[in-house]
């Protein structure tokens, strides 16, 4: 499961924080990577592939997005200046995968509107290929 929310200006999040909290995530009401205009480098996220268990090493663009808070069963995969970005959780038979910005499905993912050193639609492959993982067979 993806959940996919939005910093607090651009999403309801104390509902939503009733589903993820389930997970031991929260979406919290800090916003992080306030981009200006075209001046993409604002939402530069870099993520390291080193132990890893989602993601290789990318460089991401995510604006506008809920700093995240953890418990277990969450863990942090992408923390960036103390924030955690991206986590997971195993959960029962499932996976569930939270980033505080709907990256994965919107115009930052086929290429055409950021400069070409950025790599959303790796990181969204990146993501695929774990929850496929992860996925419990019948």
């Amino acid at each position: 499961m993806w959940l996919l929310a939005n910093d607090s200006a651009n999403c309801e999040l104390t509902n939503f924080n009733l589903l993820a909290g389930k997970f031991g995530i929260q979406f919290t009401q800090k916003s992080r990577n306030m981009v200006q205009d075209d001046i993409f480098e604002q939402g530069a996220i870099y993520i390291s592939g080193k132990k890893n268990p989602v993601f290789k090493t990318r460089k991401v663009f995510l604006k506008e997005i809920s700093a995240l808070s953890v418990t277990a069963p969450a863990k942090p995969v992408v923390t960036e200046g103390g924030d955690v970005i991206i986590a997971i959780a195993k959960y029962g038979k499932g996976a569930v995968l939270a980033v505080g910005d709907p990256w994965l499905y919107n115009e930052y993912v086929d290429g055409r509107r950021l400069p070409a050193d950025f790599d959303n639609l790796g990181a969204a492959e990146d993501i695929a290929e774990w929850l496929l993982k992860n996925a419990k067979k019948k």
